[in-house]
């Protein structure tokens, strides 16, 4: 069983050097030995200047790398993805796989990228991108940012393999690629690894078409970095014929989880068509209402799919979870952009698998509606206390996100920009208040953004508090891990108890992180101002994160090379 403890990711920015002058010499991925210089093996060292690369003599062809498309062709024609004697086959398969390298090498490049996104190969990723789009080969049906989702790694890649993805593929391919052929969005796939990773639930919960569906896709690969598909733990496991990852071994969704979803969401809003992630409804806990007269498909808003996910959290969920990570999912959305006020058709007894006496019971409801519906249930009154006061907290902030949106959008206040989409976005007008928050100065970036940018969240602007409190939020995830069995899970600058409170009493939300001007400089409608992901430097003091102790669980990891 692995340890329960988890790794960390820690995002660095890339420091700017003066490149020095020199011959500049840029050899192709594999370059041909040149077959008038001698093979390594041959050379006389007399005959060549080690300090002169142009005299080395070129390496033979066996010793030069070879691709991972090559790789998968040359396991194929040497049936080495099976244990079975090819004598004992009843077809050839050398032969077979010879003429389906001929006939379908596009779709061997294409597995090629499946193998390095599964495996979170930045390099490998990057390099066959480019092949596959100096070929002009589709990447849809692979669905590359799905498949990133459900291998999502926060303690070694964190953001960085979405990141390398949106750089290549845009604009119109975004399109193409963003729903599955099981009508997931990308941001379900997120929603999926929260429920797979935290969660004892099995896939049939999110899709009732995954009813035959024994595990959940990259089960192999923790998000916290606790084991990997070679792992001598998940061998053992497989070897003992188990197939999917036992309850025992999950824990609570952690802060490591929430930085890796966090920053994808973040990555996709910056890289992605903002109408696209906006208006695409979720795919997941979708019901029929079996009304005579209706028939209806009951289809939830990435919103109302979040609360959901907070429903299974707190009903399958792992020792001590509190729900502040759906709770950093929920402001993270919102401060993006998705409207708290939207409504939905639906069941709550058909969501929930309850009894009901009446034929067609759908109604409309937001996603704090929702999230109060199921606070009414009578099963809520067996929670743990942890999880009710979580709870309590979600839909009480959801509740007010919706309050200020409509306040705000009732002034009148808002602009509407293409921000590059083909539909224009309601954007937040100007601020009135021109107070920045946090002990430091706000600083150029900051204040252009603050100045100039306009924001996408309306609620944040109305309601002050509200972005502090993503801001922090994002100070707890960046700055705090649990070292040992015996801290929390949170740090003693984030309560959720000190929240419901706050809710309950109708005050003004603050946490330690504000409430001890913890924070840098931060406005209301743009957080700390940062391009995508914000970094544990740009939220607080690097001096306040709990680093110490890590013992090499922790990776400190630069901005990914663009193509």
């Amino acid at each position: 069983m692995p340890l329960d403890l988890c790794r960390w990711y820690i995002h660095t920015r890339s420091q700017s050097y003066e490149g020095i002058e020199e011959d500049e010499f840029e050899p192709s991925d594999f370059d041909q030995p040149d077959l008038d210089q001698p093979d390594l093996d041959q050379a006389d060292p007399d005959q060549f200047d080690f300090d002169d690369d142009a005299t080395w003599p070129s390496w033979s062809l066996d010793e030069q790398q070879t691709s991972l498309h090559a790789h998968l062709r040359n396991a194929l024609e040497h049936n080495e993805f099976s244990t079975t004697p090819t004598t004992d086959l009843p077809v050839a398969i050398p032969e077979l796989a010879k003429a389906a390298d001929e006939e379908r090498s596009n779709e061997l490049l294409l597995e090629s990228l499946g193998f390095s996104i599964i495996s979170r190969n930045l390099v490998q990723i990057n390099r066959i991108l480019r092949q596959l789009f100096q070929n002009e080969i589709d990447t849809s049906p692979l669905h590359p940012f799905h498949l990133a989702a459900s291998f999502l790694d926060g303690s070694e890649s964190c953001c960085d393999v979405v990141y390398a993805l949106a750089d290549w593929i845009t604009g119109a391919q975004v399109y193409n690629t963003y729903v599955n052929e099981h009508g997931h969005t990308i941001l379900d796939n997120l929603m999926i690894s929260i429920i797979k990773s935290h969660t004892s639930a099995k896939p049939v919960v999110v899709d009732d078409n995954f009813k035959d569906v024994a595990r959940f896709v990259g089960e192999e690969v923790d998000i916290c970095g606790r084991w990997d598909a070679d792992s001598p733990c998940i061998r053992q496991l497989y070897a003992h014929g188990h197939i999917s990852i036992p309850s025992s071994w999950k824990h609570k969704f952690c802060n490591t989880s929430i930085q890796a979803v966090c920053h994808c969401i973040e990555r996709m809003f910056n890289r992605m068509p903002i109408r696209l992630l906006l208006d695409t409804p979720s795919g997941l806990y979708t019901r029929q209402c079996f009304g005579s007269d209706c028939g209806k498909k009951l289809q939830l808003s990435p919103l109302h799919s979040l609360v959901m996910t907070a429903y299974h959290l707190a009903t399958q969920g792992r020792d001590d979870e509190d729900l502040f990570g759906i709770l950093a999912c929920a402001v993270c959305l919102i401060f993006h952009g998705f409207d708290p006020s939207v409504r939905a058709d639906i069941s709550v007894a058909a969501l929930l698998s309850l009894d009901s006496f009446v034929e067609c019971d759908h109604v409309e409801l937001t996603a704090a509606e929702l999230a109060e519906e199921i606070m009414a249930m009578p099963a809520f009154g067996l929670w743990d206390i942890k999880i009710k006061t979580g709870w309590v907290v979600l839909t009480g902030i959801l509740h007010h996100c919706e309050a200020a949106h409509v306040k705000r959008l009732d002034k009148g206040v808002y602009i509407s920009e293409s921000s590059g989409d083909s539909d224009p976005v309601l954007f937040a007008g100007p601020d009135e208040d021109t107070r920045f928050m946090g002990y430091t100065k706000p600083d150029m970036y900051l204040t252009v953004r603050h100045k100039h940018i306009r924001s996408r969240s309306h609620c944040f602007i109305e309601q002050k508090d509200l972005g502090a409190l993503w801001s922090s939020v994002q100070a707890e995830f960046l700055s705090y891990r649990r070292l040992n069995d015996g801290l929390g899970w949170t740090s003693q600058y984030f309560s959720m108890e000190t929240l419901r409170e706050q809710l309950k009493g109708g005050k003004d939300l603050a946490v330690g992180y504000t409430e001890h001007n913890l924070l840098k400089a931060h406005c209301s409608c743009h957080s700390f101002g940062r391009y995508a992901p914000t970094m544990l430097s740009d939220a607080v003091d690097p001096g306040l994160a709990n680093l110490n102790g890590l013992q090499g669980r922790a990776r400190y990891g630069g901005e990914p090379e663009l193509r």
